[in-house]
C-alpha cells in the first residue's frame, strides 16, 4: 500500500472517523478486525487508555478495564511499542503478502498514532510551530523520500551523523516518538510536502 492511502487518516477529526479510516485501512491491509489504543502516562504513574475498535461486544469491556491493561502481554506491548502487533487473526499463506503487511502496518501506525493523539487525547498546549531549523526540515523531507540518514548527508553534504542529529532533533522538537512519526506530523502540520 502506498503512503498516499495512508493520507486519508490525516483529515480525520473524531472517533468515529478515526475509528471508519482504520477499519477501511487494515481492511484494505487484509485484517478484519483492528483495535488502536493509545496509552497516555502521566509523571505520576497513571496510566490513561484510549482506543478505537471494531472488536466484538464482549471485548469492549476487556479493552476498557484498566486492571486488565496492566495485565495483558498485548496491552503491555502496546504500551510499551508503537510497533503494531497481529494476533487472533489468519494471515495470508503467501509470503510476499505478509512482507506487505510487515512493512505496511508500522506506517500506519504512525500515521494513525499522530491523529490519534490529536482525536483520542486532550489537546496539549502544542505550538503549530515547532521552531525546526530550515536544515531539520530539509533532513525530513529527504527522510519522507525514503533516504536513509546516510543518504540524506549525501545528498545535501554533510556527515550521516549529523543528518541522524538533525532528524533527531526534529524528531524531539515535533514530540514524536520515531522518525517516520515526525514525517507524518510534519506533512499533518504542513511544514514539509
Amino acid at each position: 500500500m502506498l503512503m498516499e492511502q495512508f493520507k486519508s487518516i490525516l483529515k480525520v477529526r473524531s472517533r468515529e472517523q478515526l475509528l471508519a479510516e482504520s477499519v477501511s485501512i487494515t481492511r484494505e491491509l487484509g485484517l478484519e478486525r483492528v483495535s488502536a489504543v493509545m496509552v497516555v502516562d502521566s509523571h505520576q504513574g497513571d496510566s490513561r487508555f484510549a482506543n478505537v475498535n471494531n472488536t466484538p461486544d464482549s471485548c469492549r469491556e476487556w479493552f476498557d478495564d484498566a486492571t486488565t491493561g496492566r495485565q495483558d502481554p498485548v496491552m503491555r506491548h502496546c504500551k510499551r511499542s508503537s510497533v503494531p502487533v497481529v494476533w487472533n487473526q489468519p494471515l495470508p499463506d503467501d509470503p510476499a503478502e505478509i512482507s506487505r503487511m510487515t512493512a505496511d502496518l508500522p506506517l500506519f501506525a504512525a500515521y494513525a498514532q499522530d491523529v490519534a493523539l490529536t482525536v483520542l487525547v486532550a489537546s496539549s498546549p502544542h505550538a503549530d510551530d515547532p521552531g525546526l531549523t530550515p536544515r531539520e526540515l530539509e533532513c525530513l523531507r529527504w527522510t519522507m523520500e525514503g533516504k536513509t540518514a546516510w543518504e540524506v548527508g549525501n545528498i545535501i553534504g554533510i556527515s550521516e551523523q549529523t543528518a541522524a542529529r538533525h532528524l533527531n532533533n526534529a524528531t524531539q522538537k515535533l514530540g514524536c516518538v520515531n522518525k517516520l512519526h515526525a514525517v507524518v506530523k510534519a506533512l499533518r502540520l504542513g511544514l514539509i510536502s
